[in-house]
C-alpha cells in the first residue's frame, strides 16, 4: 500500500518537472556561468568545469553494490570496501571509517564559482520511510568571491527491528581568487551528525529462510536497544600565493606557488546499549561480572597543517615539496592520549609532455608517531592510439606504516586492548589500458602485504606474520548500439591467504538500458535495470561496539543476483526517477545477504526528484 502511495505522489509531482521550469528561450545556461572544482584541483585554473547536464544517476542512491561495497541491509549502516585496501593505508588515521560514504568528503566535495545564483534541490523517497533531502545554494558575492551552503539529511527505518539510521550534514564554504589568480583562499565549516541503531543481525537465519515474504519486523534480532552516535565538526582553510610569471601572453600563469593548508577536526563518537549484557557479547568476550552494559565514549581533536612550495617548468611539469604536521588529542573512555607527527613530502602532481603523462609522490614521517613510515606512488602513461584516445600505463605503490590508531589502542566497558604492532608493508605493481572513445578500461594490480592487521573472530586486532600476496583484475566496457547501452564491470581477485583478507573472487555489476530524446529533444529519458552479483565467500562479519568488521570462516554469503529496475528522465533542468529495488527478492529461495546475519532490503519502490535553478 505504501508503494502505491509513493507512485501516486510521484505522478502528482510530474507536472512540476515541466511547469516549474522557465522557458528555455529565456534562461539558457552558458558553459561558464556555473563552474565547480574539487579541492585537489583548486590550484589549477583549468580544472574548473561546468555542470553536467546529462540525466543524473539519482537512482543509484545506495552506496553499496555498484560501488563494490558490502552492506548491512539499510542505507546508513556500516559497510566496507571489497578490495584488499579496505582497512590498511598509509599514515595516521583513527580507523573509524565504516560510515564514511554517508559523510561529506574533501576529495569529492565541490567548490563553486558562479556568474549567476545557483540552487540545487533534491528529494528522494524509498521503502521503510526512507527520505533524503539535499540542498545546495551558491552565489558569487563579488567577482572571484563565492559563498556556498550545503545541507544533506536522510533517514530510514529499515526492514528489521532496531535498524533506523539518521544522518545530517551541513557545510558553509567560501572561496576567493584574484582576477590574475595570484592569490586564492578557500575555507569550509562542516557539521556532521549521525545516529544509527545497531541490531547485531537477525537471530535465526533458518526462520528467515522459511518464509522470505513474512513481515521482517517479527524476526528477533540480537540487539534491541544499541545505538552508535557521532558528532563531528570540521574547519579547513587553504591558501595559495603565486609569483613569477612564466607566460607574458597569459597574465594568470606563474612558475612559483606557495600553498598553506590548515584543518581542525573535532570528533565525538560513542556506542550505547541500554540493555543488560546479552549472549551476543558474553559468548565471545570474557566480561567482568561487575559490568552489566556495553558502551564506549571516544573523542578526538586533530589539527593538520601543510606548507608547500611548487615550481612549474615551461613545459607544464610541476614540482612540489613541503612539510606536514599533525597534532591529535584522543580520548577513549576518559583516558587521554596525544599524537604528534611531522613528515616531509615531494611530488610531481602531474606532467604532460607530448603523448606522455604521469605523476609521482613521496612522503616520509621524520618525527613523532609513525616515525620512519613512508609512501611512494608512481604513475606513468602514454597515448599510443590518438584516434581512439588509447592510453597504456604502469604504476607502482609502496608504503610502510603503523595500522589505524583504533587497531593499536581501544577502550570500552567490556573490551580493551593496547597493541605494540610492527609496521605494515604494502607493495603493488599496477597496469592499465583505457580508451575514452572506446569506453574501455582494463586495470590490473599485483600486490604483497607483510605484517597485515585484521580484526579476529574474538573482535580483537591481530597481526599476521609473513607475506600475503594477491592480484586484482578489472574490466569495464560500455557497449552501445544507440539507443541501447550495456555497461559491464567485471572484477576477478585472488589472495593467497583468504583467512586474512576476505574478498569475493568474482564481482560483476553494471546496467542495461535504453536512452533517447523525445518531444523534439525536450525530454531525455532512459529505462533499464542495474545488476550486481558476487561469488560466494566467507565475508567479514560486523561488531557494532567497535564499529569494525572481523574475520570468520563459518557463514558463506554471496551468489545472489541483485536486480534493480529504473526509469530516469530529464526535462530541461529537472531530473527524476522511479526505481524498484531487489526485484528478485521472494522469487529465489536464497539467503540474500552481503554480511551475515544481515539480510539486504526487500523489494521496494523508490523515487527521486532534483531541480537545478539559475538566476
Amino acid at each position: 500500500m505504501s508503494s502505491l502511495k509513493n507512485i501516486l505522489l510521484f505522478i502528482a509531482l510530474l507536472p512540476l518537472l515541466t511547469f516549474a521550469q522557465e522557458d528555455s528561450g529565456r534562461v539558457v545556461l552558458k558553459g561558464d556561468e556555473v563552474l565547480r572544482v574539487v579541492l585537489e584541483d583548486y590550484y589549477d585554473a583549468d580544472s574548473l568545469t561546468p555542470l553536467d547536464t546529462n540525466v543524473k544517476s539519482l537512482y543509484r542512491f545506495l552506496p553499496a553494490l555498484f560501488n563494490e561495497r558490502n552492506s548491512l541491509g539499510n542505507i546508513g549502516l556500516a559497510g566496507e570496501q571489497l578490495d584488499e585496501k579496505a582497512h590498511s593505508s598509509f599514515g595516521y588515521h583513527l580507523g573509524n571509517d565504516v560510515f564514511n560514504p554517508y559523510l561529506f568528503s574533501k576529495q569529492t566535495n565541490y567548490f563553486y564559482q558562479t556568474k549567476i545564483p545557483y540552487v540545487q534541490v533534491t528529494y528522494l523517497n524509498g521503502p521503510r520511510k526512507y527520505q533524503e533531502i539535499d540542498l545546495v545554494f551558491s552565489q558569487n558575492i563579488r567577482k572571484g568571491l563565492n559563498l556556498t551552503a550545503k545541507f544533506d539529511r536522510f533517514s530510514s527505518e529499515g526492514f528489521y527491528l532496531n535498524q533506523k539510521s539518521i544522518f545530517s550534514n551541513f557545510e558553509l564554504q567560501s572561496n576567493f581568487v584574484t582576477k590574475n589568480r595570484r592569490y586564492g583562499i578557500l575555507g569550509s565549516w562542516i557539521i556532521e551528525k549521525y545516529e544509527i541503531q545497531e541490531n547485531g543481525g537477525i537471530q535465526s537465519d533458518s526462520a528467515f529462510l522459511e518464509n522470505l515474504s513474512q513481515n521482517k519486523l517479527g524476526l528477533e534480532v540480537n540487539l534491541r536497544n544499541a545505538t552508535n552516535y557521532s558528532d563531528r565538526r570540521r574547519v579547513f582553510l587553504n591558501q595559495f600565493f603565486q609569483f613569477g610569471r612564466r607566460n607574458e601572453m597569459n597574465k594568470s600563469e606563474y612558475h612559483s606557488m606557495i600553498i598553506w593548508e590548515n584543518e581542525v577536526n573535532i570528533l565525538d563518537y560513542w556506542f550505547d546499549d541500554t540493555d543488560s549484557l546479552s549472549d551476543f557479547y558474553l559468548n565471545n568476550i570474557a566480561v567482568d561480572t561487575s559490568i552489566h552494559f556495553a558502551y564506549d565514549q571516544n573523542g578526538e581533536t586533530r589539527y593538520n597543517t601543510l606548507l608547500a612550495y611548487s615550481y612549474t617548468l615551461p613545459n607544464d611539469i610541476e614540482f612540489r615539496a613541503g612539510t606536514k604536521y599533525l597534532n591529535s588529542q584522543i580520548t577513549q573512555n576518559q583516558i587521554d592520549s596525544t599524537i604528534n607527527s611531522t613528515s616531509l613530502l615531494f611530488e610531481i602532481p602531474r606532467f604532460n609532455v607530448n603523448r606522455f603523462h604521469g605523476a609521482l609522490s613521496y612522503e616520509l614521517v621524520v618525527d613523532g608517531f609513525n616515525e620512519d613510515a613512508e609512501e611512494l606512488n608512481i604513475d606513468f602513461g602514454a597515448e599510443l592510439w590518438k584516434a581512439q584516445s588509447l592510453i597504456v600505463g604502469v604504476g607502482f605503490e609502496s608504503w610502510s606504516s603503523l595500522p589505524a590508531y583504533n587497531r593499536l589502542n581501544y577502550r570500552s566497558s567490556i573490551l580493551n586492548w593496547s597493541n605494540n604492532f610492527n609496521f605494515i608493508f604494502y607493495d603493488a605493481l599496477k597496469f592499465y589500458i583505457t580508451s575514452e572513445k572506446l569506453k574501455l578500461g582494463l586495470h590490473a594490480r599485483i600486490y604483497n602485504y607483510d605484517n597485515y592487521v585484521a580484526i579476529g573472530s574474538d573482535f580483537r586486532p591481530v597481526q599476521f606474520d609473513g607475506t600475503n600476496s594477491g592480484y586484482r583484475l578489472e574490466l569495464s566496457k560500455l557497449f552501445s548500439v544507440k539507443p541501447f547501452y550495456l555497461d559491464v564491470n567485471l572484477v576477478y581477485q585472488n589472495v593467497d591467504n583468504p583467512d586474512q583478507i576476505a574478498l569475493p573472487e568474482w564481482m560483476i555489476h553494471g546496467s542495461l538500458y535504453y536512452k533517447d530524446f523525445v518531444f523534439r529533444k525536450a525530454l531525455e529519458w532512459k529505462i533499464g535495470f542495474d545488476y550486481y552479483w558476487n561469488s560466494e565467500y566467507y565475508a567479514n562479519m560486523y561488531f557494532p561496539l567497535t564499529r569494525s568488521f572481523y574475520l570468520q570462516n563459518e557463514n558463506l554469503v554471496g551468489n545472489f543476483p541483485f536486480i534493480d529496475v529504473f526509469l530516469a528522465a530529464r526535462i530541461k533542468r529537472a531530473h527524476g526517477f522511479l526505481r524498484m529495488n531487489n526485484l528478485l527478492q521472494g522469487f529465489l529461495d536464497q539467503n540474500y545477504m552481503m554480511v551475515f546475519p544481515y539480510p539486504m532490503p526487500d523489494r521496494g519502490f523508490a523515487f527521486g526528484i532534483s531541480w537545478d535553478f539559475y538566476n
